[in-house]
């Protein structure tokens, strides 16, 4: 099926985050490139691959860091059709066990992954909107100058 884990390949790029270990599958790399491809700028293309690998990341360990919170142990694998966060078998006695959360705490797991896209997207309007800001409003706008007090508000006089 093509949501389960794919099989570990050579090429893989292995790495720990936040005692996470995330392992990115060599097709995640291409499938990404080549959505990004139809721009014909390579640079436009690392970019489009860098953006795509931070924001399923942040999107998986927001899933990860829910499911820590609720006792498990796990791991991330970004694939060629996006990302999985994977729960390890918890030990148990001598054996392995796997333990599965309520419906209430998997339902809170599910959240969490957009919640992490939606915290990203907000630390990015913030610094984009702080950007604009310190270049100055008239390089933002194209020179167009913007008449003093015009962002200023009232009350904060």
């Amino acid at each position: 099926m093509l949501l389960l884990e794919p099989p570990p390949t050579r090429f893989d790029l292995r790495f720990t985050v936040a005692r996470v270990p995330v392992r990115v599958h060599p097709l995640f790399w291409l499938v990404a490139a080549l959505l990004g491809f139809s721009a014909g700028d390579p640079v436009f293309v690392l970019i489009w691959v860098g953006v795509v690998f931070v924001s399923i990341l942040v999107h998986e360990f927001g899933h990860a860091i829910a499911m820590r919170h609720y006792g498990e142990s796990p791991r991330v694998v970004l694939h060629a059709l996006g990302g999985l966060t994977i729960a390890e078998p918890t030990p148990w006695g001598g054996r392995w066990a796997n333990v599965s959360p309520g419906g209430r705490q998997q339902i809170l797991i599910s959240a969490a992954g957009p919640g992490a896209g939606f915290l990203l997207a907000g630390l990015v309007l913030i610094v984009g909107m702080a950007g604009i800001l310190a270049l100055g409003a008239g390089a933002a706008f194209g020179g167009a100058e913007i008449p003093s007090g015009t962002l200023e508000s009232p009350g904060l006089r």
